[in-house]
């Protein structure tokens, strides 16, 4: 990490520089273009390094992103990938095609085995089960249960699932029990105004439910009007840290 006094010689160079692109109305433009800058900061802060985790799941991998975000954090983890959309699945892989600890599977996950009509968006990333955007095109894909993947992964061995499936992060959980109990960390999208799909609150009950613990909101993202709108956020496995 940066040094206090490194830090404090460029906070307000930078202050000022925010304030200058609020004034041309582009502040919002700005933070989005960053947001992916903000993630990678976030996984190699101290402490998300000290996790130590020896698996990542990626549930919602989309082109490959958070892979190599997680990829810079944790170099020997073996990551994991979950992606139903083909061309970012295509895209994910060619990414990822010369690290030897990667690997991944098109297939959407929910809470029962089936298919179900996914909305492709424009901007592949905001495609969803739960809501139809400007523009999107239904397309049918299979799910799977998490549970169908648990032996990919190995109860003494520290395990962190990411989450990122606008909306659909309920029934995935719902589909994964098994899966969950052998993991020690998850790191999932919850929305709080105008949720898609599922709330925090109901997220939250849900872990709680099974014996996790909340342990703190990253990345959060704010409405036009100043209201949070969504954030990553991070929960432990109490069985686990107690066994």
């Amino acid at each position: 990490m940066f040094s206090l006094a490194f830090q404090e010689k460029i906070r307000k160079p930078l202050i000022g520089l925010a304030g200058l692109f609020h004034s041309m109305g582009i502040a919002g433009s700005w933070l989005s273009l960053t947001s992916a800058a903000h993630r990678f900061i976030i996984w190699r802060s101290p402490f998300i390094k000290s996790l130590n985790a020896d698996f990542i799941i990626d549930v919602g991998a989309n082109s490959g992103e958070f892979a190599l975000i997680a990829r810079a954090a944790f170099p020997k983890a073996k990551i994991i990938s979950f992606e139903p959309q083909a061309a970012a699945y295509a895209t994910l892989n060619k990414v990822m095609k010369k690290d030897p600890h990667f690997s991944s599977y098109q297939v959407a996950l929910g809470e029962s085995e089936g298919t179900a009509i996914m909305h492709i968006a424009d901007f592949s990333p905001s495609s969803s089960f739960m809501v139809a955007s400007p523009h999107s095109v239904p397309q049918e894909m299979t799910i799977h249960q998490l549970d169908r993947y648990e032996n990919l992964i190995e109860s003494n061995y520290c395990t962190i699932l990411k989450m990122d499936v606008e909306g659909y992060e309920l029934a995935i959980l719902k589909g994964g029990k098994n899966f969950l109990a052998k993991s020690n960390y998850i790191y999932i999208e919850c929305r709080t105004t105008e949720p898609i799909g599922c709330s925090f609150s109901e997220i939250y009950d849900f872990l709680i439910g099974l014996g996790w613990e909340y342990q703190g909101a990253y990345d959060s993202v704010f409405s036009s009007n100043g209201k949070l709108q969504y954030f990553d956020a991070l929960f432990c496995n109490q069985k686990k840290k107690l066994s």
